[in-house]
């Protein structure tokens, strides 16, 4: 349907304001990115006004979830210690995102 292909759940919602810092983010914010480049079509239709106000929310979940990952990525980094630190799985895929 149309809200499932454009819109987030409550689910999706919850996972990028809260909760731990895992691939159920780093999923969520793929999905994030791929609606609002759906938006795109949307755009390119009679829908013009409905693909913008959808491409606004969906910068707006993507701003809120690189924020989110930026403060979690400073505190992994802050808390690593030695001359060899080792990273985790999930900060070395944090950067990753950060960095596109």
């Amino acid at each position: 349907s149309f809200l499932a292909r454009f819109q987030l759940s409550r689910e999706e919602v919850g996972i990028l304001v809260g909760g731990t810092v895992g691939e159920e983010l780093f999923t969520v914010l793929q999905r994030v990115r791929r609606i609002h480049e759906d938006c795109k079509l949307l755009l390119r239709s009679s829908q013009q006004r409905v693909g913008l106000e959808i491409m606004e929310a969906m910068a707006m979940h993507l701003e809120e979830g690189y924020e989110r990952l930026y403060h979690w990525t400073q505190s992994q980094c802050r808390s690593m210690t030695g001359d060899l630190p080792s990273s985790s799985p999930a900060l070395r895929r944090a950067l990753q995102e950060l960095k596109e």
